[in-house]
């Protein structure tokens, strides 16, 4: 693709990923059509910005909104990982996956698809290290259905991609972490940290470590190699992991405990025990009309590991991950920052980074 301004499609541009895509795309000089299904004023105050309303599943919106487009980021999906919630999953993430293929047929344009890491690099084997050539972690992922539908819809856009000569580039990001755009502080950024361990720790309702481990990465490391991308011929045809370090759960709470002062939990709970205790306390809650504590495929994920390598993501689209360590101070102040929005108790402590590694 040449240097001039482009306009480029972006779904799921309100969330925590889409925000900070938006502003890399135009500080990139070009235009952005954002798809959401509803009027947001978060992008009220920026040029170079238009909208198109209506949801990923309905072609003919789709297929108009993407009109004129070089190019198509699709970001949007639901992130649920209830198999009671399934139904409406497997909809938004393979549907909206179709639609979005066949859009990009009708309008000859490039796809960047941004998956997740959790359709290849998981497994309760801690030694194994997934990389972007590993088959599909089917063992695991079959009965989660979060995971399985973006499975089936990385499969169902490489067979259209193939079939039909579109550009088709994947992202697998693992766990997403960093600040927000602390201007644009969407009300779905900040709903999706309310799922995420950090802002779980702060309100201390992690009361055990479980046996797995994690991998994570800075939204800001992972949004230009996502836009490198779009513009790179040799990412055609290619799948890649982006994630910036490998660690245990209970390395991850020692470091937001030396982060934050809060004291993190200690004990290690069998899979068997932990799920056992979350289910009765779930029990009490239902009776109480509240929401649940965790949901039982949450408890199961945080007993494998989501480890990998993303060299080639590296390599091709220049990913280059800041210290960890930062992204940890970042995106702890970041929840501090806008906690009374997402219900934290104010005077969360936020200490300097320790320099050490862990």
């Amino acid at each position: 693709m040449s240097n001039s301004k482009k306009l480029f499609v972006v779904t799921g541009g309100t969330g925590f990923v889409g925000v900070e895509l938006i502003h890399h795309i135009i500080g990139q000089g070009h235009r952005v059509r954002v798809l959401v299904r509803t009027p947001d004023k978060t992008f009220e105050a920026l040029k170079n910005v238009e909208f198109a309303y209506g949801s990923v599943t309905d072609q003919e919106l789709v297929n108009k909104s993407c009109e004129g487009c070089s190019g198509i980021f699709h970001v949007a999906g639901v992130v649920d990982h209830s198999r009671s919630a399934a139904p409406y999953v497997y909809k938004v993430n393979t549907d909206g996956t179709r639609v979005i293929m066949q859009a990009a047929i009708k309008n000859k344009c490039k796809v960047v698809f941004v998956s997740t890491s959790g359709t290849t690099a998981v497994s309760k084997d801690a030694k194994r290290i997934a990389s972007d050539e590993t088959d599909y972690a089917m063992d695991v992922i079959s009965n989660w259905p979060y995971y399985d539908s973006k499975r089936q819809a990385e499969e169902l856009a490489r067979e259209l991609s193939k079939k039909h000569g579109v550009p088709l580039v994947i992202i697998r990001p693992s766990s997403i972490l960093g600040p927000g755009n602390v201007s644009l502080a969407s009300k779905k950024s900040l709903e999706y940290y309310r799922h995420k361990s950090i802002y779980k720790f702060l309100m201390k309702k992690v009361p055990w470590v479980p046996g797995g481990g994690l991998n994570f990465c800075d939204v800001r490391d992972l949004v230009p190699a996502i836009y490198k991308a779009m513009v790179t011929p040799e990412a055609n045809g290619r799948t890649f992991l982006i994630g910036a370090v490998n660690m245990s759960l209970a390395q991850f709470f020692q470091a937001l405990e030396k982060q934050t002062g809060i004291a993190g939990p200690k004990l290690v709970v069998p899979f068997s025990i932990g799920w056992s205790t979350i289910s009765a306390l779930n029990a009490v809650r239902r009776v109480a009309g509240k929401d649940p504590l965790f949901d039982k495929v949450v408890i199961e994920m945080a007993y494998h590991f989501w480890y990998f390598d993303a060299h080639a993501a590296q390599e091709i689209l220049n990913f280059k991950a800041r210290d960890w360590q930062v992204t940890i101070k970042d995106s702890v102040q970041y929840i501090c920052e806008h906690g009374h929005l997402m219900g934290l108790p104010h005077g969360v402590p936020v200490l300097p980074a320790p320099r050490s590694k862990l």
